[in-house]
């Protein structure tokens, strides 16, 4: 339906109306001839015209405030802001609101994306640890035998714990507050199942190769997933925050 002021003014239809409604009047006749030429002739050559100011007026229906950045690129601006809320802030303390201007969004943004808080940053912690997993996998993928897999495999998830900027991302987003976040405990089951796969896979090339003889690979696995988790724990205690003699630790 044509609506609008605008669209009741336009030129471009009161110049299709006109000779329409003129060619089309009882009795009509022109230097063209016959009224039914000039009614058929009429149609034919306004129909594209109308057309395409049709096209404009549902596009004009359409126009809104225009998107800044498509979805991917919202969705990476409101992890990353998570993210530095979580680190400046702590879990508890992080609000939708605060994430939502530290990306530089509106509301509607967020909602796009994420129901909840608790939402975005299992989000955050999700994207961490495909880092991770993708790291573990190529570690794996390229080492040139079995052992040298588990080694790879080893030294690659200990890095996170090692490496100041990982450790401290891991280090907010493994927070007690953290834990009890909604979703929390289904994302890290899939995450500790993505972080096992590759090391599944060095543990059975080891066995194939002979540099190892264990039962099952895939038992093995969780001991050693368990181990190198343990190790993580006490390696991220340790950085943490302390206080001694009246002044924290830093961070190095």
């Amino acid at each position: 339906m044509l609506g609008s002021a605008k669209v009741q003014h336009s030129p471009l239809l009161f110049d299709i109306r006109a000779p329409f409604v003129r060619h089309t009047r009882a009795g009509s006749h022109s230097q063209y001839g016959s009224e039914e030429y000039e009614t058929n002739s009429c149609i034919t050559e306004c129909q594209p015209r109308i057309l395409v100011d049709q096209m404009s007026v549902d596009h004009v229906s359409r126009v809104g405030r225009p998107r800044r950045f498509d979805d991917a690129t919202e969705r990476n601006l409101l992890l990353d802001a998570g993210l530095r809320v979580i680190q400046r802030n702590g879990y508890a303390a992080a609000t939708l609101t605060e994430i939502v201007e530290e990306a530089g969004l509106a509301r509607r943004a967020f909602y796009r994306h994420f129901d909840t808080k608790d939402a975005v940053l299992n989000g955050v912690f999700a994207r961490e640890a495909e880092k991770v997993g993708a790291a573990l996998r190529e570690a794996v993928s390229s080492a040139p035998t079995g052992m040298a897999a588990l080694e790879a495999w080893l030294d690659t998830y200990m890095s996170v714990f090692t490496n100041p900027p990982q450790r401290k991302r891991v280090s907010a987003l493994s927070s007690d507050e953290f834990r009890r976040a909604a979703g929390y405990a289904a994302e890290l089951r899939r995450i500790d199942a993505l972080f096992a796969a590759p090391l599944t896979e060095a543990l059975r090339r080891a066995v194939a190769e002979g540099e190892m003889h264990v039962a099952d690979p895939a038992e093995d696995t969780k001991i050693v997933l368990a181990v190198a988790q343990q190790v993580g724990e006490f390696l991220l205690s340790a950085a943490r925050p302390s206080k001694r003699r009246g002044r924290p630790t830093r961070e190095t």
